[in-house]
């Protein structure tokens, strides 16, 4: 019995060997398998462990970066490649590579400074009208909207007293106009101090208003302005400086203006509220360009100009007088150049640019 063991366990043995060594053989042809899939990665892409000398053409003979036939490769011409071609003349820049602007032509035209402010439509004239006695008003002659004459009789006031009997006194227009006011009716008691009527010259209007004393020594008769009513939003009205007073406020350091109201509309009244745009200086017939083509720099008032090769050239401008949208060129540009009006924070002396409307 322990013979036939012993047999047992020597076979068993046995089969643990063979197997152990197939194991140790399957696994060492795997690991030589796995190299050689490597290698071959290597040469596919390049990488160490297989592919063509170093220096050497990609497998197949084709030059690199070329398509078929060893032809340039148009996906290829991009970087290194791109600039060589811009630089060997075969292509140009394209529209996508200049700066896009907006030009305007130098030209004449009409350039001014002007000042804001404000002021109440008035008549040209217009005086109360008082009687020379007191009394009671024995009867109204006219109504408010009446036109009248110098001299014409307005009312007429009695100033008899309880047991004295007087003629009535008559109150009479001291100019000719419209009257504008009636202030009292028929039985009322006035005095010598109360008006009795109001008569306007409405032949034109005016508008009182006041410059600062910073102005003052451009101010002067027949300067135009654009006048402005709230009762007419976006409609425009001119006039022009009638008079000036001879002395300032010196309390808010002032002068007095007085403008006429050249336009001539029934729909404007006395009373109204005007806006003003008084024009302190103005030269016409003047090169100018918008205020937005000017830039700053290096402490120089500068603009771009395009010349014929479609390149932007920084000029030093010389410049006149300032208004609202525009300023006057003295020197830095010839009338008829292309000024860039939009596009010129993005711009550098020399740099192709690309004019759009």
């Amino acid at each position: 019995m322990a013979s036939k063991k012993g047999k047992i366990a020597t076979v068993i043995i046995i089969l643990l060997i063979v197997l152990g060594s197939i194991g140790i053989f399957l696994t060492l042809r795997g690991d030589k398998g796995s190299g050689a899939q490597s290698g071959a990665a290597g040469t596919a892409t390049g990488m160490p462990g297989g592919g063509p000398p170093a220096g050497g053409p990609p497998a197949g003979g084709a030059p690199q970066g070329g398509g078929p036939g060893g032809a340039p490769s148009d996906e290829g011409n991009t970087g290194a490649n791109a600039t060589a071609a811009v630089r060997g003349g075969t292509t140009s820049r394209t529209d996508t590579t200049r700066t896009a602007v907006r030009v305007q032509t130098l030209e004449r035209g009409t350039v001014s400074r002007y000042v804001k402010t404000n002021g109440d439509v008035l008549p040209a004239a217009e005086v109360e009208m008082y009687s020379d006695v007191s009394g009671r008003i024995v009867r109204y002659l006219v109504e408010e909207g009446d036109k009248v004459q110098a001299g014409e009789v307005l009312a007429t006031v009695d100033p008899s007293r309880p047991g004295e009997s007087y003629s009535a006194s008559p109150v009479t227009a001291a100019i000719g106009g419209t009257v504008t006011a009636v202030s009292y009716t028929r039985g009322d008691t006035i005095s010598t101090q109360t008006p009795v009527a109001t008569v306007s010259d409405l032949s034109f209007l005016k508008i009182e208003t006041s410059i600062p004393e910073r102005y003052v020594g451009k101010l002067r008769k027949g300067l135009s302005a654009d006048i402005e009513l709230e009762a007419f939003p976006g409609e425009i009205f001119q006039g022009e400086i009638l008079s000036l007073d001879s002395t300032l406020d010196t309390a808010s350091r002032t002068l007095g203006v007085e403008l006429r109201i050249t336009s001539h509309d029934q729909r404007i009244k006395a009373g109204m509220f005007a806006d003003i745009k008084l024009y302190i200086e103005q030269r016409n017939d003047v090169p100018i360009v918008p205020l937005e083509a000017v830039t700053d720099y290096r402490e120089q008032e500068t603009a771009f100009v395009v010349n014929q090769e479609n390149t932007a050239e920084r000029r030093v401008l010389t410049l006149g007088l300032e208004g609202e949208d525009y300023v006057e060129v003295v020197s830095g540009i010839e009338l008829g150049e292309m000024v860039v009006i939009h596009g010129q924070n993005f711009l550098g002396d020399g740099d192709p640019v690309r004019i759009v409307e």
